[in-house]
């Protein structure tokens, strides 16, 4: 996995990450898009997978978005059954199956 500089996350299409939404910014209090998780090649989506709880303004729902594009990224499909899947039971299913 390339190291991924500020200049080349910002021309990055919001396709290429899990989670983009609109946020809070608690300095100004206006809001303002927030891009998170680059999943845009095997080695950034393996990470992203890797950091689902050190994120701010992540939610369980946000996770689910993470596992699932992340996975199709991965894989190169959506994987089924492992969708619905929180965090904690994605991993220890990965875990089982020697992944």
């Amino acid at each position: 996995m390339a190291k991924l500089t500020s200049k080349e996350r910002k021309k990055l299409p919001d396709s290429a990450f899990a989670v983009v939404k609109m946020v809070k910014d608690p300095e100004t209090g206006k809001m303002k898009k927030y891009r998170g998780y680059p999943v845009m090649d095997k080695g950034h989506a393996m990470a992203a997978k890797a950091r689902l709880n050190q994120g701010k303004n992540i939610t369980a729902k946000d996770k689910k978005k993470i596992v699932k594009k992340a996975n199709k990224k991965i894989y190169g499909k959506t994987m089924k059954n492992k969708n619905d899947m929180n965090y904690d039971e994605f991993m220890d299913y990965m875990k089982k199956n020697g992944k």
